[in-house]
């Protein structure tokens, strides 16, 4: 889509200049004329490409704000497009408080750490962020409406007429634009007509380009907020991502959450490694499948239980660079500072039914504020990742349970507050490339049993652990 809206605006620019350089061209030029059927075509292809994202986004919307379970299906459903309108109506008649809870904004009182001014100062930013997004529906509802119609005639039927252009000689300028024609049949059975007019300009360009950065803005928002939100369990956390009027908010909004403990802000990625079949008559009949017809179609589920023995599910670092991400925030002041090397080893506890529970916290990066302390020390807020594993006795093992919501497993406790104890609790050292040695150590706080079990009879706990940090900073980084 970026690169349509971008091959629109360079093609107008070539058309701009083919004129320029010869004022007392003909509208009949044959050059010229295909140059802006070309950009025409190209045009209608622009809205029909923001118009499938804004549907796209809708389908994401509507189910993650009903029944997140269901988006797998709905991806596939035949009858979609029956509450597609219903669901734009939504976009125009939410309202903040909507936006709030569809995009899991915190509930700032339950966060302990903060002051009551700073509860009052995130709360104020939350609520200019949700207003924003709230801004951002109602733009995105406007060029739906206006655009739905061409859209859809632009995708069942392809024009060879799709525009005219004129030169305005005396003003040396360039009049362009698009006709879709609609005909409708009113209640007496009489034709009625309607004829879209869309400008070829650099404005209606500009328009595109910021409509389809809405959408895909808010998208990115509601799918990395939903993520954190199984990440949390639930729990109350800080969007990553919040829309300001005030560029110095960002640094503001970081000053206050490096205080919040309570949740976790993973910068993880889950990738699925397949190791090759052994098998030498699949290899052969998939070997052929792909030579003729460029695919296979493997009927197993790529997520049995069975299947997965014979593959391997690793995380792996987002590996953007803190260059590129000091790229992306224009004049952030702040310096994301990598880690040079580590030694960790895992807080361990026993419980009572006997199962050893593992846990750490995982040191990815830290920000190096621009802000000292009273002893002339940088300030730093660490970015962190826990991790959890359990060792389970074979007297508590059961069979693997049938899927389940985030909602069932929170309802599910057999055993709350389950009672352990620690076997060790190391200090884990990281040393950051600046010099910067940072050390953690990660305590487990409560433990819950579930009823529910994994795919291998593990039973599953709910977990609660909190870690404490201290760090140890050369001399030439202090300030005088």
């Amino acid at each position: 889509m970026n690169e349509n809206i971008t091959d629109l605006s360079q093609g107008l620019q070539r058309v701009i200049q083919r004129i320029s350089e010869n004022p007392e061209i003909s509208y009949s030029n044959r050059e010229v004329s295909q140059m802006f059927k070309d950009l025409h075509y190209l045009e209608l292809e622009t809205i029909q490409r923001i118009s499938i994202f804004i549907e796209l986004f809708a389908v994401y919307y509507h189910i993650m704000r009903t029944n997140l379970w269901d988006l797998p299906r709905a991806i596939g459903k035949k009858d979609v497009a029956l509450w597609l309108n219903s669901e734009f109506d939504y976009f125009k008649n939410q309202s903040v408080e909507d936006i709030q809870r569809n995009f899991k904004y915190p509930d700032i009182n339950n966060f302990n750490e903060l002051t009551s001014e700073e509860k009052k100062e995130l709360k104020k930013i939350l609520e200019e962020s949700a207003n924003m997004t709230l801004e951002f529906f109602k733009e995105i509802y406007h060029f739906n409406h206006n655009f739905r119609t061409v859209y859809n005639k632009y995708k069942h039927v392809m024009s060879e007429f799709t525009g005219v252009y004129g030169i305005d000689k005396e003003r040396h300028n360039i009049q362009s634009h698009v006709y879709v024609r609609q005909k409708d049949i009113d209640k007496k059975n009489n034709p009625q007509y309607s004829v879209y007019v869309i400008p070829l300009s650099t404005e209606t360009i500009q328009y595109f380009d910021k409509i389809a950065r809405c959408v895909y803005t808010l998208l990115l928002f509601l799918l990395d907020n939903q993520l954190l939100s199984f990440a949390n369990e639930g729990k109350d956390f800080i969007p990553r991502n919040l829309l300001s009027p005030e560029k110095g908010k960002q640094q503001r909004i970081i000053q206050i959450t490096e205080k919040i403990t309570s949740y976790c802000a993973p910068n993880l990625q889950s990738v699925l490694k397949v190791n090759p079949s052994s098998d030498a008559e699949l290899q052969r009949k998939m070997n052929e499948a792909i030579n003729t017809d460029h695919l296979y179609v493997m009927h197993k589920d790529i997520l049995d239980i069975e299947f997965l023995k014979d593959s391997q599910i690793t995380r792996s670092v987002d590996s953007e660079t803190a260059e590129n991400i000091q790229k992306a925030i224009p004049g952030a002041d702040f310096e994301i500072v990598d880690v040079a090397s580590a030694s960790e080893g895992w807080s361990t506890y026993r419980l009572i039914d006997a199962t050893i529970l593992k846990v750490r916290n995982v040191l990815i990066k830290a920000l190096r504020l621009s802000s000292f302390d009273e002893k002339g020390n940088p300030t730093y807020n660490v970015q962190t990742q826990t991790i959890f594993g359990v060792v389970p006795a074979k007297s508590v093992l059961g069979k693997q349970s049938a899927p389940f919501t985030q909602e069932e497993l929170s309802t599910s406790l057999i055993a709350p507050d389950m009672k352990f104890e620690a076997v060790q609790e190391p200090w884990n050292k990281y040393v950051l490339v600046d010099g910067t040695e940072i050390e953690i150590k990660t305590v487990l706080g409560t433990v819950s049993k579930t009823n529910k079990y994994g795919p291998y009879g593990e039973p599953i706990y709910l977990t609660k652990a909190s870690f404490n940090f201290k760090t140890n900073i050369p001399s030439n980084l202090r300030k005088a």
